[in-house]
């Protein structure tokens, strides 16, 4: 139990290291760290304002979580297939 509580407060601090610098190397004031990628996903549609009522276009051949992300904030998912050899493009 101890272990497992000093190796969260080091990893814990990492994290905040890394925010830190990375904020500072893209130029903002802000970076937050997130465990998966379809919790970075939803934070930035969070964050644009998108939701119930809105239209979400991703690739068709994306990862679920993608889909996921669009649907917990309520927007509705449009898949769009792109053939670039002819430029056309398919709304699923």
């Amino acid at each position: 139990m101890i272990y497992t509580v000093k190796i969260y407060l080091l990893m814990e601090i990492i994290v905040k290291n890394f925010e830190h610098d990375f904020s500072e190397y893209c130029g903002t004031q802000y970076c937050v760290g997130t465990g998966t990628g379809l919790d970075s996903i939803y934070i930035i549609l969070k964050a644009l304002g998108i939701g119930k009522g809105d239209e979400v276009i991703i690739p068709s051949n994306t990862y679920i979580a993608t889909a996921l992300a669009v649907t917990y904030v309520g927007a509705d998912v449009v898949m769009l297939s792109l053939i670039l050899q002819h430029i056309i493009l398919i709304v699923i």
